[in-house]
């Protein structure tokens, strides 16, 4: 049986590269980079809303649920923001209470 050697600084490289490519490339009107669990204020056109930035599985990619607790609605995240004003105003974590989602 052979004896296998494992470098832990290029394991280590390996995995704070695969988590760096985990990060939203996304950034708000003010430089705030967008995660999963945050909460947008939305402006498309003449509508107004807040959304919380989730995964979406049928997808996979990042989406938005709309209108409180609910499934993640299609459409890519880039694709919801891509003509919209948009902010981050919070997240799940701080006001867990805010969203719940159902799956």
């Amino acid at each position: 049986m052979k004896e296998i050697t494992i470098d832990k600084d290029k394991l280590v490289q390996a995995y704070k590269a695969a988590t760096d490519e985990q990060k939203q490339l996304l950034t708000d009107r003010n430089g705030v980079e967008i995660y999963e669990g945050d909460i947008l204020l939305v402006q498309q056109s003449l509508v107004q809303f807040e959304a919380v930035v989730a995964w979406n599985e049928a997808t996979a990619a990042f989406g938005l649920i709309i209108g409180g607790k609910g499934k993640v609605h299609n459409g890519t995240l880039g694709e919801w923001l891509k003509d919209a004003e948009y902010k981050v105003i919070g997240n799940i974590y701080d006001d867990p209470h805010y969203f719940r989602r159902d799956d």
